[in-house]
């Protein structure tokens, strides 16, 4: 997808805002009746089978079925041509030795070292804050609602207005949504920001994928995207653990979460340093 990458990458990622919409008072449920190993049980075989089902479709590109860049009907026009072939210069390799790749990897690798941080311990935060279990689930379920609109929502408009201005601005929104979620007191904080959390994460993540078409090219934006997740996506792991370190030695989730706002504040100052939509990378 050249013309609507952003459109493509919204539909083709709902489905994970789906799944944190329907997901977390299941797992409740399941947990609740019958324990967490069969919950988990549950969700790996359902989770594996649904991977593995779906792989069976996955295409390289539409020329491998004998169809046409952006569902268009026939081949490309000199001026469609043009559009493909001006981004599809920068191999993996080459794109590592632009400042772009760097500020790229830099700022996903801010927001993903925090963002499991609210799907972890958001349940657990707002029990402590005297919610019940299963109404405390759904705290993680509004997340998936944010989400599931940050997506559909976000990567269309980016079609229109430009990457670099969406990525911005959801950086901007998820730093604010952080610093909600360390103030609340109750549902009435904890709920919005946990909904606009969701949006600006769901729509930072549409668009990984889209940058790196719009920077790097069509060709190699596989292999360049898995570099930046392997290595970015990798941190995430890392997140959930030393906030609870935290949450042990302050006793509070509040600091962990102010902590996950200034990652993303970092993250944001990374994104305004992008350069213009549309500008191809080898450049810069």
């Amino acid at each position: 997808f050249v013309e609507r990458r952003g459109t493509a990458l919204a539909i083709a990622t709902s489905g994970t805002s789906m799944a944190n919409i329907i997901a977390p008072p299941v797992a409740a449920t399941l947990v609740k009746a019958y324990g967490w190993r069969t919950a988990l049980a549950s969700f790996a075989l359902t989770g594996g089978a649904a991977m593995l089902l779906s792989s069976l479709w996955f295409r390289r590109d539409p020329e491998s079925t004998g169809q046409f860049p952006d569902g268009k009907d026939g081949p490309p026009t000199p001026l469609d041509q043009t559009l493909i072939s001006s981004t599809d210069g920068l191999t993996a390799k080459a794109a590592s030795r632009t400042r772009t790749y760097w500020l790229i990897l830099g700022m996903y690798a801010l927001t993903f070292v925090v963002v499991f941080v609210p799907f972890v311990h958001s349940n657990q935060f707002a029990i402590d804050l005297g919610i019940d279990e299963i109404t405390a689930a759904t705290v993680i379920s509004s997340i998936g609602v944010g989400g599931l609109a940050g997506r559909l929502l976000v990567g269309p408009i980016s079609d229109r207005l430009g990457r670099k201005r969406l990525v911005v601005a959801a950086f901007a929104l998820e730093t604010l949504a952080f610093f909600g979620i360390a103030a609340s007191n109750g549902l009435t904080l904890l709920y919005p920001s946990a909904v606009v959390f969701g949006f600006s994460y769901g729509a930072t993540v549409t668009m990984l994928p889209a940058l790196v078409g719009d920077y790097f090219g069509r060709e190699h934006a596989g292999a360049i995207v898995g570099r930046i997740f392997g290595t970015a996506g990798s941190l995430a792991a890392i997140g959930p653990y030393v906030a609870q370190l935290l949450v042990d030695s302050s006793g509070s989730y509040r600091f962990a979460f102010v902590l996950s706002g200034v990652a993303n504040g970092a993250a944001l100052v990374m994104a305004s340093r992008l350069p213009a939509s549309g500008q191809s990378a080898a450049t810069t």
